[in-house]
Order: C-alpha cells, then sequence, then structure tokens
C-alpha cells in the first residue's frame, strides 16, 4: 500500500481556504481518494501540507489494522508521497522550530509515525502527483493520464435521453 497527499493552498481566493486530497493504491489499484475544503485557514503551505498527511497517516494506520486483521499484513514504512519537500524534512527533524509553533500538536503523528519507520514520506514530481486529481484543475489529457495512473478504468459512456 501507498500513499499521495496534496494539497492545493488558498486555492479558494474567496474564503482563503485550502483544498486537500489524498489517495491510497494497493498494487495499483485505487482503494480511497478523499478530496475536501479544510474548514482552517492555514497560515502557510508547509502547516497545511502537514495538516492533511497527518490525517492520511491516521488513515494509513486504520487501512493497515485493516488489512493485517484479515491477513494481509503491509510493508512497513508504508510510502506517503508528496511534493512539498519543506514539510517533508521538517516531518523527519525533531527540532520544534519556531515558524511552526502555530501547528497544532496533535499533528504531530505524522512526527511520530514517522520516526517510527510506520510510515516514509518521499518527494514526488508534479508530473506523476496521482492526487491532484482531486486538488487542481487539470487539463482533459493530464485528468485522463491520472485516471489511467490510479487504474480508473472507463467501462463504457453511458447517454441518457
Amino acid at each position: 500500500m501507498c500513499a499521495y497527499c496534496d494539497v492545493d493552498w488558498v486555492g479558494n481566493m474567496d474564503d482563503c481556504k485550502s483544498t486537500l486530497g489524498y489517495v491510497f493504491l494497493l498494487e495499483m489499484v485505487l482503494l480511497v481518494g478523499i478530496a475536501k475544503n479544510k474548514p482552517f485557514i492555514a497560515i502557510s503551505s508547509i502547516e497545511v501540507e502537514y495538516v492533511t498527511t497527518s490525517q492520511a497517516t491516521r488513515q494509513t494506520m486504520c487501512l493497515s489494522s485493516l488489512f493485517e486483521s484479515i491477513n494481509v499484513p503491509q510493508m512497513k514504512p508504508i510510502i506517503i508521497y508528496d511534493d512539498n519537500q519543506s514539510y517533508i524534512s521538517l516531518s523527519k527533524n525533531p527540532m520544534f522550530h519556531t515558524w511552526i509553533k502555530h501547528i497544532e500538536i496533535h499533528h504531530h503523528l505524522l512526527r511520530k509515525k514517522t520516526e517510527e519507520s510506520f510510515v516514509k514520506l518521499m518527494y514526488c514530481n508534479m508530473k506523476t502527483m496521482v492526487v491532484n486529481i482531486l486538488t487542481k484543475e487539470l487539463s482533459t489529457d493530464k485528468h485522463e493520464y491520472f485516471e489511467h495512473l490510479i487504474g480508473v478504468i472507463k467501462i463504457c459512456n453511458l447517454i441518457v435521453h
């Protein structure tokens, strides 16, 4: 199992909120895809990326537990891909920096699970960040490309009269 996380920081200029998205894949088959607006205004892109990936980490813990309960063990660490290298560095650094004091403590689950090697954050460039299908406006070609990467298969085109 692996996950892709991304955020469109302040994607909505009317209310200054961000759109988050994450997808979970097992053997390149889509398990879960989530996209939603954050209920708060993030001060920085690092904050909203960190909070989003912390939420994805909790979801990863639930999915891993579910798979293990049905005897489908998961290799650890579970890889979570993201395109923000600053916050990936933050998750690996045990020092509490003054410029991230505004991030609520309960979101530091990500750091703990990284230290325990339950999850591992890895950089993924924008060209292969499949979760952009949930967080960004894409061209038709890019949208179809990401559909292909996450295993979406179009069965048929139905026309309703």
